[in-house]
């Protein structure tokens, strides 16, 4: 079989190569050979046979049968694939259509589409899509793609529901009609105390009776304190007791009324009890004053070992023993010294001393004597030639009060 194809395509192969040689040799020999331009020739003999030929007219050129036609060729006519060919022009051709041959070449300049139709599905018209339906979509040739329901057919449950509800004829699940239902058509019912009942569209048809008079009264010990619109005790008054303000004990409540809240106080039990009778004291009392526990005695035993002898006291307990005398300090001044100063600060100072050794106070004396003066009697103002203001002080109170007359033999005043 293989062997077959590849000889069959061999002599296909030739023939085109010496088609193609001999069309060439023909043009080669005569330049300005066209089809047309052939006339006919006698034939006189096998000898005198040259060029043979087919030639193909293009469908324009379709009458043109003799060969004894003198038409040039070329000069193409009106470029109307409809008029001319009865084919179709490109432009008017789009999706819509189907055809044989697209861009068929008629001539050089003009290319048309050949048996062109609308597709199939283009099959709807006022004959097949009438009724609740309409022609829609695009046309071809008077003829459209669609069918669909008219627009009058929009309602569904999606845009008519609630207190609507779709009605009318239908067509492909939609209705042309959307109107409210009937008992949505009621007016609800105004009650005073709640709605007892309603419909589908919430629409009240029945009315509750007064919730007042179906409760019970109270019963009240103190009294009823409020009532309903239908003349029903609903609260009671409170017990009076409860109002009271509780007295405010610091021993306690004594006694509380019926609501519980203290009406008098308690007094305080520390003053009913009995004072303890004690032999050496009482120890502690209450907050009456009543003594509530004694003291206990041991007696204390005798001093010994007393510097200034011994003495009789009491034991602690209504007894006696006996106690190391106790000592007073006495102090006095050395001899020589005063507990006075009358010599001011140039006095000579000592402590005073007790027989005990314990010292307390200050003594003082005159200050100490000066070397003995040897002045002439006569005299009656010399200068003391002395080492300070204070030396000088001191000696003139000496002179003052000790007046050495027997010494100086003048008055106090002229030594000064």
């Amino acid at each position: 079989m293989k062997h077959i194809k590849f000889l069959i395509l061999s002599s296909v192969s030739m023939f085109l190569f010496a088609s193609v040689i001999f069309v060439a040799d023909v043009f080669a020999a005569n330049p300005h050979f066209t089809p047309m331009s052939l006339l006919p020739q006698s034939f006189a003999s096998a000898s005198d046979f040259k060029v043979a030929g087919i030639y193909w007219l293009p469908d324009y050129l379709k009458g043109n049968v003799s060969r004894g036609s003198e038409d040039k060729g070329g000069g193409d006519i009106d470029g109307n694939c409809e008029k001319n060919y009865g084919m179709h022009t490109p432009s008017n051709i789009d999706g819509r259509y189907i055809c044989s041959k697209y861009n068929y070449n008629v001539t050089s300049s003009l290319k048309c589409h050949v048996n062109c139709r609308c597709k199939d599905e283009y099959k709807y018209t006022s004959s097949n899509c009438s009724g609740n339906y309409t022609t829609a979509g695009t046309s071809c040739e008077g003829k459209y793609n669609q069918c669909v329901c008219k627009s009058e057919f929009k309602y569904n449950s999606s845009n008519c529901s609630g207190e609507y509800e779709v009605s009318g004829t239908s067509c492909g699940g939609n209705y042309n009609g959307c109107t409210i239902r009937p008992e949505c058509t009621v007016s609800s019912m105004s009650c005073t105390y709640g709605c007892a009942g309603s419909n589908s569209c919430d629409r009240c048809t029945s009315c509750k009776s007064n919730p007042d008079c179906d409760v019970s009264d109270k019963s009240c010990t103190y009294g009823c304190a409020s009532y309903n619109s239908c003349s029903k005790c609903t609260s009671c008054k409170d017990n009076p007791d409860c109002s009271a303000t509780a007295v405010s004990c610091d021993y306690g409540c004594a006694s509380t009324n019926s609501c519980g809240i203290c009406t008098s106080c308690s007094g305080n039990p520390d003053c009913d009890v009995a004072d303890k009778s004690c032999d050496y004291g009482c120890a502690a009392t209450n907050s009456c004053g009543k003594c509530t526990s004694c003291k206990s005695c041991t007696p204390s035993a005798n001093e010994t070992g007393c510097t200034y002898g011994t003495e009789s006291c009491s034991d602690g307990c209504g007894g006696t023993r006996l106690c190391c005398k106790g000592h007073t300090h006495s102090y006095f001044c050395p001899s020589g010294y005063s507990s006075s100063n009358s010599w001011g600060s140039s006095a000579q100072t000592a402590s005073k001393t007790c027989s005990c050794g314990a010292a307390s106070g200050t003594c003082y004396k005159a200050p100490g004597t000066y070397p003995q003066l040897l002045l002439p009697q006569r005299v009656s103002v010399f200068k003391l030639f002395i080492l300070s203001s204070s030396d000088r002080d001191n000696f003139q109170g000496l002179l003052l009060r000790r007046c050495f007359r027997h010494l100086l033999l003048l008055p106090c005043q002229d030594l000064l």
